[in-house]
This record gives structure tokens, sequence and C-alpha cells, in this order.
């Protein structure tokens, strides 16, 4: 089974093997000991929290997205990071040959298309309900939600398999402990299929990004209307405290939903894009 290092090598004539390792250093195991434990604490707590408030939000179609949001993220760590944990017990050589390989990069991808589709499709649900109350209430059901739902699940299986069928390739990347797909595109199924994964994950950090600064701003003018309004009649409900409490919530989710996405997605696919114009760039000057 080849690795990144020995895929760069061939493609760039470099020895890559010994420079990665000289600027890079793979984190140690108690540091994903810690990010595993933290993710399914954090996952766990989201789905308890979920279930113990259920009474009050009644299941409307964000919460039921961002229970399987948990729930999916969660299956993704227990899949992929025991795998992980050998493979550094290992000394960073690969166990299980390119089957593992497949099944790990399968998981990664999986997961994390998923994560991307359900977040922009919670923005978008979000988008609807507040600024589209009128076409949200007549379109947007509980059943087309779980359609919908399905769907995107259906989606990111069949984009996970492509590069077990042979549309693109799973390899083993830098320290050894983890594979994913080869994003260096070295044949032609290899860099379309890098380049579907790179613009779909852009376009929809785009989207999401685009929706969630539109709602906050929304929310924000909302809340302040709101404000204006209980100041001139001297009115302060309980059920308009209520009603800002939970929108002033929305914002800060939505907000840390905007920053962490960026920051935790955003890296990778400009680091792929980058990948597939320098290698243009070769064919075409050399």
């Amino acid at each position: 089974m080849e690795n990144s290092d020995a895929i760069i090598n061939k493609s760039l004539g470099l020895n890559i093997s010994n420079t990665t390792n000289m600027f890079l250093s793979a984190p140690s195991s108690a540091t994903v000991i810690s990010m595993f434990v933290c993710g399914v604490l954090g996952n766990l707590l989201a789905i308890f929290v979920l279930v113990r408030t259920s009474k009050r939000h009644k299941w409307k179609n964000f919460y039921r997205l961002v229970g399987a949001l948990s729930i999916t993220d969660l299956f993704g760590i227990l899949a992929s990071t025991p795998l992980v944990l050998v493979n550094y017990l290992n000394n960073f050589k690969w166990v299980g040959g390119q089957a593992t390989c497949d099944y790990f990069a399968f998981i990664l991808i999986f997961a994390g298309l998923t994560t991307i589709f359900f977040i922009s499709f919670m923005s978008l649900e979000r988008f609807l309900a507040v600024c589209c109350p009128y076409f949200y209430k007549r379109n947007i059901s509980e059943q087309r939600v779980n359609i919908i739902t399905a769907l995107l699940y259906l989606l990111s299986i069949t984009i996970a398999t492509l590069p077990i069928l042979g549309f693109g390739e799973n390899v083993n990347h830098f320290p050894g402990s983890w594979c994913f797909f080869n994003f260096y595109g070295q044949s032609t199924l290899q860099y379309i299929y890098s380049y579907l994964y790179a613009s779909t994950g852009i376009a929809l950090i785009f989207m999401t990004a685009t929706f969630n600064i539109i709602l906050i701003v929304t929310l924000a003018k909302e809340i302040r209307r709101k404000d204006l309004q209980e100041r001139k009649c001297s009115v302060n409900s309980a059920s308009s405290r209520r009603r800002r409490r939970n929108d002033i919530y929305l914002m800060v989710f939505l907000s840390a939903i905007l920053i962490v996405f960026g920051i935790c997605y955003s890296p990778l696919m400009v680091r792929m894009f980058r990948k597939m114009f320098d290698y243009v760039v070769q064919k075409m000057f050399s």
C-alpha cells in the first residue's frame, strides 16, 4: 500500500519523507486520546441535552438535525479513533493493509461530508424559518426534512465509496496513523475526485457563511426592534424575555458554528485546490 510521501516522490521527483519529518512531528498519543474523549463526551452531552429538553423543543426540524449531526459525529469518532491508536502503538506502521485503509478513509470522508451537509442544511432551514416564514410553513414539513436528511446520508455514502470503487484512491498519510483519499491527483480520476470533494466543501462553506451572516443580522435587528417596542409600551412579559433569550442563543450557536466550521474545513479545502493548481502548472510546463 502506497503512502502519500511515496506518491509525491514519484510525481515530483523529490524526497519528501525526510523533509516532512524534519519540519513536522506527529501529535502524541495523549493528544489523540484527549481529542477522542472530548469528542465523545461533547457529542454525548449534546444528545443528552436534546433528549432532556425534548418536551420544550418537541423535536422540531432544527433540533432533529442537531441530533442527527451529533450522532453522526459520535459514530465517526468511535469508528475511526481506535484504529489511529492501534497505529500509534505500532510505531506508525499501518495495520491491516489496503482494506483497513479503505475503511478508515470511508469513515472520514462519510463523517466529514455528512457534517458539512448537515451544518449547511441547518443554516438553510433556519434561514427559511426566520427570513421566509410563509414559505417555510407551507413547504418545509417534518417528512420533507426526513427525506432530505436520508438523501444527504446516501450522498455522503456514495461519495465516500467512490475511491474504493476506483474513482480516486485511498492512501496512507503522514505520520502513518490515518488514511484519506489521494488529493495529490496523479491520474485524471484522482484529479476529478479531489476537485469534486474540494469544490463541494468550499461551496457549502460559502453558502453556510452567507446564510448565517444574514440570519445573525436579521435576528439582531429583530431583538433591537422588540426591545424598542417593549420600552415604548413598558411591557416586558415572560414570553417576550424567553423569545429574546432564544434568539440570542440561536445567534451565539450560529456564530460558533460559522467560526468552527470555517477554521476546521477551509484549510483542507484550500490545500486541495493548491495541490491541484500546482499539479496542473507542473503538467503544463513539464
